[in-house]
């Protein structure tokens, strides 16, 4: 006396099992996009730190003009200033191998030594 319940059962569970599996890739393969979105923002951030001190430290010893660039492994920062004596202008523009940008425009008080603004676009 064979009803037949079997096999619907184990195709609903295989369909489930199926179901939730595919949904845990998803979440994987979406999980490593946003670890490898934020280790390029990362990147932009330290390359922008970095030339900023750099310009930072050549502005403080008077030495003008700035250098034009810096390499980086993961990319490069090109640093293009227009003096307008105590005003300097700076804009730093970082680039990564993967072609992501982050530009800064920064105003700087050369008597005062100081950043009047900082304006970033991405």
């Amino acid at each position: 006396m064979e009803k037949g319940y079997i096999f619907p059962i184990t195709l609903m569970l295989s369909v489930l099992l199926s179901g939730f599996l595919l949904h845990q890739i998803e979440l994987y393969r979406m999980e490593k996009l946003f670890y490898a979105e934020s280790d390029e923002l990362f990147e932009l951030e330290h390359m922008m730190k970095y030339s900023w001190d750099s310009v930072e430290n050549e502005l403080q010893t008077d030495t003008f003009p700035l250098l034009n660039s810096i390499s980086f492994p993961s990319g490069t920062a090109t640093i293009s200033t227009q003096d307008t004596y105590p005003i300097a202008q700076i804009k730093i523009i970082c680039v990564t191998t993967n072609d992501r940008r982050y530009e800064a425009t920064i105003q700087y008080d050369r008597a005062a030594y100081q950043v009047i603004s900082w304006i970033e676009t991405n």
